[in-house]
């Protein structure tokens, strides 16, 4: 008899195809990732999750799926993914089967979906487990208008707190936004090259807008920290990458140079030597640097 250990099972495969994926495939392009592990996850994944189902899939397999599920989650920030682990997760602790491990996991979906108030309350249920304190959350009571969104960071009488606040692409005309974070090396290598630079710093200063990409490591602290320290590059988190459809590199640092809200250059990471030249051109390209004669 073949055991599961023995060799891979279905459900296994198809787990291994989604993390191949996520290796390999597409590079930075985090959209045609996120699009081909949903396209395997909906075909190959999907079917085996219903309660029925999980009931009688074996605890290997089961694993799997909750592997799978978090895999899909994660790149795509899609709520179905979500629900399915937590379905999977339920049907673990039922068993006696859920781990540490397992409810991180699902705390940082929690966050990257913006459930904050599902995140601590799963911080709540669970207090042998220490899991990072989120800023308090202020929810506006006005209606947010569809589009581009960032999680503004303040000092607050209780503590850290965090807005969703819009942002208007096309007002300036020209601006440039930065995909970056602070605990990102390359990102402090371009940060630091820029501020070198007479021309670079004062376009920066007055046309740039730094971001970080929608994740769930809940780095807010680092961040309010950073943005006090580094005025000039200060940091907001998007809200969801998908309120920004026209960035489709979300690899730290990208660089985007937007007229009237368009993108009309982009330019993606930073090597040692740096990359001036494409800077410039985009720098160029919006106005912010005269045209070579």
């Amino acid at each position: 008899m073949t055991h599961a250990k023995d060799a891979p099972s279905l459900i296994e495969k198809n787990f291994n195809r989604i993390d191949d994926v996520s290796y390999r495939d597409d590079g930075i392009f985090f959209r045609k990732k996120a699009n081909k592990i949903s396209r395997i996850y909906d075909d190959k994944i999907s079917p085996d999750q219903n309660a029925e189902r999980l009931a009688s899939i074996n605890d290997h397999d089961l694993q799997f799926l909750y592997k799978s599920a978090h895999l899909a989650a994660f790149y795509t920030f899609d709520k179905k993914y979500l629900a399915d682990m937590q379905l999977d997760l339920a049907e673990l602790a039922r068993r006696k089967l859920d781990s540490a491990n397992n409810y991180a996991d699902l705390y940082a979906t929690l966050v990257s979906q913006r459930k904050f108030d599902d995140a601590k309350l799963l911080s709540k249920q669970r207090p042998a487990q220490t899991f990072k304190p989120l800023p308090i959350y202020r929810d506006s009571n006005k209606p947010i208008e569809p589009g581009p969104s960032v999680l503004a960071l303040s000092d607050g009488p209780d503590g850290l707190e965090m807005r969703r606040s819009v942002v208007d692409l096309t007002r300036p005309a020209t601006q440039i936004i930065v995909v970056s974070h602070p605990l990102c090396h390359p990102s402090k290598r371009a940060m630091h090259d820029i501020q070198a630079d007479p021309a670079f710093s004062k376009a920066f200063a007055s046309h740039a807008r730094w971001i970080t990409p929608q994740d769930g490591n809940a780095n807010f602290d680092v961040l309010a920290r950073w943005n006090k320290q580094n005025p000039a590059f200060s940091m907001s988190p998007a809200y969801r990458q998908s309120d920004w459809p026209m960035i489709d590199i979300w690899a730290t640092p990208a660089f985007y140079f937007l007229h009237n809200g368009k993108v009309v250059k982009t330019v993606s990471g930073w090597s040692k030597q740096g990359n001036r030249r494409e800077l410039e051109e985009g720098l160029r390209q919006i106005g912010l640097l005269p045209l070579k004669p």
